[in-house]
């Protein structure tokens, strides 16, 4: 519940992009896995200004892990802003900044520090060959438990970066496969974990005015989750203030239900 109060309350304060069903999605896997001892670092790739990293990085230091953040950080007072927020959060010493494209990464090095990764979050450059640049880095890390998450699928305003996601799932498909998706990001794993990790978004909490409905994507099942956009701006709006629990009194109760907004 820790990682949902701080979604609710600090979340949102941070500068930077996250969607309400991703970071309940984020707090449920982590959660879970956590509930079933799965070890593990914590990786991002692209962590801008740091609203999702701190998520992973909370979550580390919870779970005596580490969270890797990758990124260029090539805008100016980024880094400096993202390493504010760590300390800010006392959890600077249970997260590693790393301030290189994916390709200049070395992955025997991350993992013979930090162990191999369970979780995995693909926000890097959106090019075709960034993305696999990206993915080659995150095949050679992840452990069998792993989930690996892309942004911005389906976005229109990168569609090469679609395709590409398709292409490596499908290339990659005895080690990767869909079990969900929102409106910003597509969340894989390895397809015996599949179920346990479907489960485990069916059973956590989700943010006001959301639901999951089941759809078929690459010939198999997965979970949609969704949030309708009153309610998105209703939450961050609290959130923002530091009191996103508050929003549940104001949204209408979701049945199950696809809606195109």
């Amino acid at each position: 519940m820790y990682l949902i109060k701080f979604v609710e309350s600090k979340l949102y304060r941070i500068r930077g992009f996250m969607h309400p069903t991703d970071a309940f999605a984020f707090a449920g896997i982590l959660s879970n896995q956590a509930d079933r001892s799965i070890k593990g670092m914590l990786v991002e790739i692209g962590v801008f200004y740091g609203r999702s990293f701190s998520l992973l990085a909370l979550h580390a230091k919870a779970s005596g892990s580490v969270a890797v953040g990758i990124d260029l950080f090539d805008i100016a007072g980024q880094q400096s802003y993202v390493d504010n927020i760590l300390a800010k959060l006392d959890v600077a010493s249970s997260a590693a900044i790393i301030a290189q494209p994916s390709e200049s990464v070395g992955a025997e090095g991350l993992v013979s520090q930090y162990k191999k990764a369970r979780f995995f979050h693909i926000d890097g450059g959106h090019e075709r060959h960034h993305l696999l640049a990206d993915l080659g880095l995150a095949m050679h890390v992840m452990s069998d438990d792993c989930v690996v998450v892309f942004d911005d699928f389906m976005n229109a305003q990168y569609p090469d970066l679609s395709v590409a996601i398709i292409d490596s799932i499908q290339e990659h498909s005895e080690s990767l496969v869909p079990f969900a998706i929102t409106r910003a990001k597509l969340y894989t794993c390895n397809p015996r974990m599949k179920e346990m990790y479907m489960e485990a978004l069916l059973n956590s909490m989700r943010p006001p005015g959301s639901h999951i409905d089941k759809f078929s994507f690459l010939g198999s099942e997965i979970l949609f989750i969704d949030q309708r956009v009153k309610e998105r701006a209703i939450f961050q709006a609290f959130a923002a203030a530091g009191i996103g629990s508050v929003a549940r009194s104001f949204t209408a109760k979701s049945s199950l239900g696809f809606t195109r907004q």
